[in-house]
């Protein structure tokens, strides 16, 4: 106890004496290997002496290296990570962005943020402005394989904080740098860490991954999968993160929702107890989830706008399953959508003076335009589409026709809270 008091005093008073700092931390750093000195270093206030000296010293690799290996230390105890990550935190960001050229310097703030990671709390105080640098990180040393795991490892261990990794995705374009690295990632065991690091993400919050959603994440990672075709294990984690993408995460809050409490039994009636119930209750009808998310990841398109323009559209149905929306591939901006509400029919073919009109389809293929054609009658506006291939114009067909069934017997209901059974 007086070694660590006497150091805290001397950093305080000897600020100005970079040798005597780097040899007080040094010193700090040896007593932070006897894990039973943790605490004593996390209760005094040497870490807030180091993070000021810090300030005075930030491109000293020497006093910075012992500073982010005792930070590291102490804060991989989340009991004591809580009481100095007000100042560490602004101390290795600030050290990252400083250092950002400097690689052996970067690896050592990466590995005290991995330590910060070990608390819910301090790993989402440090989600934002990490995923940040981050970020930047990426961008400047993205053939560096070694360390770019090392960033991705950092990544991976701080998704896997619920909140942490929504708000370091929802309020940070990390997401967008991803994608676009993983779509040029030169080797396979780095396209692994990235797809680690989108499944953490993916099964984080229901806010993620509607997110993602809508960064339009599981096309990149289609795309992924048809670069990586010859190796299963891409394949099949490719899979395996898409459909975290696309399974709803119930939450704790929810499960009260769903819980039938005393006041709310049923109690059996005298007609229900004698077999003479009139109103018989039919069971209503819920879609698949094979239908539910085909419509929700959606597919490209031909939209047929009038008699001689086409264009490519992104159709897919909104989480919620109230609105069916096209829009361009590579612009969100120019989304559209109709209310299901609003859909009377869908109907297979040349149904339409559009598409009646129309010679042969834009898809280059040998299936006549109508066993590809289908169009989405609204109440005020017919949606005319063209599909690759006729099997997959019968699926959209089917999905859309249990889509109303399952409006028609839901519309009173929140349909964002439905879910279909199995398939």
């Amino acid at each position: 106890m007086g070694i660590i008091d006497t150091i805290t005093d001397g950093l305080s008073a000897l600020s100005y004496d970079e040798h005597f700092c780097v040899s007080a931390i040094s010193l700090v750093e040896k007593l932070s290997q006897n894990t039973a000195n943790l605490s004593i270093i996390a209760n005094s206030q040497v870490i807030r002496e180091m993070s000021e000296c810090l300030d005075t010293y930030p491109t000293t690799l020497s006093f910075l290296s012992k500073y982010m290996i005792t930070s590291a230390r102490v804060c991989a105890q989340p009991q004591f990570a809580v009481k100095v990550a007000y100042w560490v935190i602004p101390r290795v960001v600030k050290a990252t962005i400083e250092n950002i050229e400097d690689v052996t310097a970067l690896k050592h703030c990466f590995t005290c943020m991995v330590s910060l990671t070990q608390s819910p709390k301090t790993a989402e105080a440090l989600a934002k402005k990490a995923c940040e640098v981050s970020k930047m990180v990426i961008k400047s040393h993205y053939k560096d394989i070694p360390f770019l795991l090392t960033v991705l490892k950092f990544l991976s261990s701080l998704f896997l904080q619920m909140r942490a990794a929504e708000e370091g995705l929802t309020n940070t374009a990390i997401l967008t740098t991803l994608l676009k690295r993983l779509a040029r990632s030169p080797d396979e065991l780095v396209t692994h860490r990235f797809l680690d690091v989108l499944y953490n993400a993916a099964i984080s919050t229901n806010r993620t991954k509607n997110y993602m959603k809508d960064q339009n994440a599981i096309t990149s990672l289609k795309e992924c999968k048809q670069r990586w075709n010859a190796f299963p294990a891409i394949c099949s984690n490719v899979d395996k993160v898409i459909q975290a993408i696309l399974t709803p995460k119930i939450d704790i809050g929810d499960i009260g929702k769903m819980l039938v409490r005393p006041t709310d039994m049923y109690v059996p009636s005298a007609r229900d107890t004698f077999g003479d119930n009139k109103n018989q209750k039919e069971e209503k009808y819920l879609i698949p989830h094979k239908y539910r998310n085909f419509l929700t990841s959606g597919q490209v398109l031909k939209w047929h706008e009038g008699k001689r323009s086409v264009h490519d559209r992104h159709v897919n149905v909104r989480h919620d399953l109230k609105r069916l929306m096209w829009s361009h591939p590579s612009d969100v901006n120019t989304k559209q959508s109709m209310g299901v509400w609003k859909i009377r029919r869908v109907k297979a073919g040349l149904c339409t003076e559009i598409l009646r009109s129309k010679k042969k389809g834009a898809w280059k293929t040998k299936a006549p335009l109508e066993n590809r054609a289908l169009a989405v009658f609204g109440e005020d506006y017919c949606l005319n589409l063209e599909a690759p291939s006729e099997g997959l114009r019968d699926k959209w067909c089917r999905a859309l026709d249990a889509l109303l069934k399952h409006h028609k017997a839901h519309h009173h209901y929140a349909t964002d809270q439905l879910m279909g059974p199995p398939s």
